[in-house]
């Protein structure tokens, strides 16, 4: 039996679970068991260092065991004390000081302060930073959940299937059908910020899949999408902004992070 489950482990949202399937409930017990105890065990090897009863006992399974070593204290483990090459107390100090455990090119930039998670390694939401996973679906029913003044669309990767910077009048180049919804449905709120410099192609591309009078912003290499986004021109002291893109570095403008008018979807397109 498969189970399919959401980003919201919280509340344990799936797809599908059977009238009297378990195992969400099950694995909130370990979850909290986890939780109460892992504070502890950080603290004790923290002062006394890792006990000599499992390396003993990692010597002597080595056969059976895959012998890795922490990415960052270089100590050898067995791989039930690893995750992603770093070891449990590795990944407990670094989330700590508010950065991603796994991969130094994240920093503390997509990192959640609530829930010590990094938005892209650990394909983590917040809704209180207003930053979460979507797909085109979801993108539409937020924002008829929200109802946003002005929604703000990236090109490449999101609404159009483009490669960065890509023309997509050349070659056979698709839309993604839930943005277009959006776009239907919410008309004049709906711009296109994009770092594609072909704007021109992009307008006319856009017009022959049926959408016209779409307003295309190209911003420059160094320049931050934020410029647009919170232009008082299209974004009002009143107004609700939805900001959706597939790059993790457009959303990481603290601009945009700390405007409580800005939500925001890191996009990821449906299989």
């Amino acid at each position: 039996l498969f189970l399919a489950g959401g980003v919201d482990l919280q509340k344990m949202s799936s797809m599908f679970v059977p009238n009297g399937f378990m195992l969400p409930q099950l694995l909130a017990t370990y979850s909290r068991v986890v939780s109460t105890f892992r504070p502890r065990m950080i603290e004790t090897v923290g002062k006394t260092g890792w006990p000599e009863e499992l390396n003993r006992c990692m010597s002597c399974r080595m056969e059976q065991v895959k012998e890795l070593k922490c990415l960052l204290c270089s100590q050898v483990f067995g791989n039930f004390w690893l995750h992603r090459n770093v070891c449990c107390v590795c990944e407990h100090n670094v989330r700590a000081s508010g950065r991603c455990p796994f991969n130094i090119s994240c920093g503390k930039r997509p990192f959640c302060p609530h829930s010590m998670k990094c938005f892209v390694c650990d394909t983590w939401s917040c809704e209180d930073c207003r930053l979460v996973h979507g797909d085109g679906e979801y993108v539409l029913a937020l924002a008829q959940s929200i109802k946003p003044t002005v929604i703000f669309l990236d090109f490449d990767r999101t609404l159009c299937t483009t490669k960065t910077g890509a023309n997509p009048m050349v070659g056979n180049h698709s839309m993604d059908p839930d943005l277009i919804s959006l776009i239907n449905i919410f008309g004049g709120k709906v711009h296109v910020v994009t770092r594609n410099s072909y704007r021109d192609d992009i307008t006319a591309f856009l017009n022959s899949k049926g959408i016209n009078d779409l307003p295309v912003h190209t911003v420059k290499k160094h320049q931050s999408k934020a410029d647009i986004i919170l232009d008082s021109k299209y974004l009002s002291l009143e107004g609700v902004g939805l900001f959706v893109d597939d790059s993790i570095q457009e959303h990481a403008d603290p601009r945009l992070k700390e405007s409580p008018q800005i939500s925001r979807v890191l996009f990821c397109r449906a299989q």
